[in-house]
C-alpha cells in the first residue's frame, strides 16, 4: 500500500473497487511522467557504476566496451565452482561431520 500522504498528493485516494477505473481515467487524461530511477549518481555514487556494469551499461547510458568477454567467463566459472563446492560441503561433508560428532 502506498503512503497515504503520497497517494493524496497524486490523487489516488479512492476505494479499492473504484481503483481500476480511476487509474484508467488518469491515464487517458495526460501522458505519464518519465520514469525516474531510484539509484542516481547523487545518491549512489559507488553502487551505480558497478550495478550498471553488470548489465554492460555505462553511467552515461551507453553500452560498455568489452575486451573479449574473458572477465565474464572467468566470473561465471568461479561462481559455478563456488556454488558446487558449497553444495558439496552442505550436502556431503556436513552430514558426515555430524555423524562423527555423534559417536
Amino acid at each position: 500500500m502506498a503512503d497515504g500522504r503520497w497517494a493524496r498528493r497524486q490523487g489516488l485516494v479512492v476505494g479499492v473497487d473504484r481503483l481500476p477505473g480511476h487509474v484508467a481515467e488518469r491515464l487517458r487524461g495526460r501522458p505519464l511522467p518519465p520514469v525516474r530511477p531510484f539509484y542516481t549518481e547523487r545518491n549512489a555514487p559507488v553502487l551505480l557504476p558497478g550495478l550498471l556494469a553488470r548489465y554492460g551499461v555505462g553511467t552515461d547510458g551507453r553500452p560498455l566496451e568489452s575486451q573479449d568477454g574473458s572477465r565474464n567467463l572467468l566470473r561465471s566459472a568461479v561462481r559455478v565452482s563456488a556454488r558446487n563446492m558449497y553444495r558439496h560441503g552442505a550436502n556431503v561433508v556436513a552430514p558426515a561431520l555430524r555423524k562423527l560428532s555423534a559417536l
